[in-house]
Order: structure tokens, then sequence, then C-alpha cells
């Protein structure tokens, strides 16, 4: 028997995984398939766009309706934007007036 290291058989049905243990494929009985990634942004990542957001709230509109497109939330994306917006409005209304 070789040494060398076990290679997982990508082509094999995910209900009867393979290994290579180096002289040919056997059964992987102790394989686990390991478990989706999470689907959310780091901390950081979400700090900034919502940063972004409140800068540029277009943006900020862009990325919430891209965010609701992929499933991934977006609302409250779209929230700070329109709220970030109004401000940003009412601050020249009131500045000509």
């Amino acid at each position: 028997m070789s040494t060398a290291p076990a290679v997982t058989d990508v082509h094999a049905p995910a209900s009867s995984l393979r290994i290579w243990d180096g002289s040919g494929w056997a059964e992987d009985r102790g394989h686990t398939v390991a478990p989706p990634a999470d689907q959310h942004a780091p901390l950081g990542v979400a700090l900034s766009t919502y940063l972004l957001a409140i800068v540029i709230p277009v943006i900020g509109v862009a990325l919430g309706l891209a965010q609701i497109r992929n499933g991934r939330g977006g609302v409250g994306l779209l929230a700070v934007s329109a709220v970030a917006l109004t401000a940003y409005v009412a601050l020249i209304v009131l500045a000509g007036a």
C-alpha cells in the first residue's frame, strides 16, 4: 500500500463518496460534507456598505437592489439610503429658502 494522501473523488455522487487510498478507490464511510459557506458579509464590509449608502445614497440604493435581487436582504440598505437622500434633499431645500 502506498503512503499517498487520500483524495476525494469529486465526480462520485454525494451519496457514495469515495477516496483514493493510494492503491484504489475505496468507500469513504467517515467523510462529512462541509456545510455551505456563510452567506453574510464580514462586519467590516457590511459597515462600509452602510457608510457608503449614507455618503452616496444613489450607490446605496443600487447595492440594496442588487442584494435583494440576489436574495441577501438589502431592505435595510435601501432604508438607510432613502433616509440619507431625504436628509440631503431637505438640507438643499432649506439652504435655498
